[in-house]
């Protein structure tokens, strides 16, 4: 929805490197993908690189011929001639000639392309990327920066690394983090002992900032969220309306006990598997989320404890 209250198609550019993005999300949304939809030069850039290299191979092969040549010149038996060696020199020096122009091409195609990452950016709405790829030499390229910046997961990301996407003067930043979760991955202890596994999210909490806690969940079965609710979060936090049936375990009624044995195995075509000790019950329902297998073993849980 625009500010006349119309709606609008978002510009949405993800930045990074493509083997940590999702081939969906790539091939819509990746600046790259981008650029070679409307440079139309998708394998360009290889081509030009294949020719150069191809270009090089030739050269040095020459380059040897041509020593060869200046080394036997000559010598009583010799084989080739002046004019063999003059002819060498010359496909040298196209060669050369070659080179020159082939990257010269390069160059004012990465010009270009550059020029046009920097057109796509300045139009765009959203900017995607991670702390590390915020920190691109492209994005110094959009003079008025960005006026918001949202920081996910910000509560597991080292204040350094949250300070990145900062430089570009915004007006509003929003963290957003669940600092009763997993803290960022800090391997040395003399990091940790320094404060390096502090956060920018836990700072601004200590400093009394505004923070707003999201209090309704949309995953866990009641049996499970009330635990980490009472547990962590102050009773605090609630459950969706719909979650006492979201989820629920098919046939759960006909378990007699109010434990119910499991283990966790791999399983194919999204297929969920119960196998019971009592009655000895298979059934089969679809899995909304992992593919696993549950059979019988020594774990005891609360039957019904299931999400989707």
């Amino acid at each position: 929805m625009g500010l006349d209250g119309r709606s609008k198609t978002v510009d949405i550019v993800r930045l990074g490197m493509q083997d940590m993005i999702q081939e969906e999300v790539k091939s819509k949304y990746w600046l790259n993908s981008k650029v070679a939809r409307e440079f139309g030069e998708d394998n360009d850039a290889d081509r030009v690189d294949r020719k150069i290299a191809d270009t090089r191979e030739s050269l040095n092969d020459v380059d040897q011929k041509i020593k060869l040549f200046e080394m036997t010149v000559g010598m009583e038996g010799a084989e080739g001639s002046e004019a063999e060696l003059a002819a060498l020199r010359q496909q040298k020096a196209q060669l050369s000639a070659t080179l020159r122009s082939t990257k010269a091409e390069k160059g004012n195609a990465e010009r270009n392309r550059a020029e046009l990452k920097r057109k796509i950016l300045l139009r765009a709405d959203v900017v995607c990327a991670t702390l590390s790829a915020s920190g691109y030499d492209i994005l110094n390229d959009i003079p008025e920066g960005f006026e918001t910046v949202i920081i996910d997961e910000a509560a597991q990301s080292v204040e350094p690394s949250t300070l990145i996407p900062l430089k570009y003067n915004c007006k509003r930043c929003i963290l957003v983090g669940d600092p009763l979760q997993l803290p960022p991955t800090v391997i040395s202890q003399t990091a940790k002992q320094a404060g390096y596994e502090r956060t920018l999210f836990e700072r601004m909490q200590k400093l009394n900032c505004n923070v707003v806690m999201l209090s309704i969940q949309y995953r866990m079965h009641p049996q499970i969220s009330v635990f980490p609710s009472n547990q962590f979060y102050a009773s605090r936090l609630m459950d969706y309306q719909t979650m006492k049936t979201y989820g629920s375990v098919p046939f759960s009624s006909i378990f007699l006990s109010s434990y119910f044995p499991y283990f966790l195995t791999s399983a194919k075509d999204s297929v969920l598997t119960m196998k019971t000790l009592a009655s000895d019950l298979m059934f089969s329902t679809m899995s909304r989320e992992r593919n696993m297998a549950l059979h019988p073993c020594a774990t005891r849980l609360r039957r019904a404890s299931w999400w989707t």
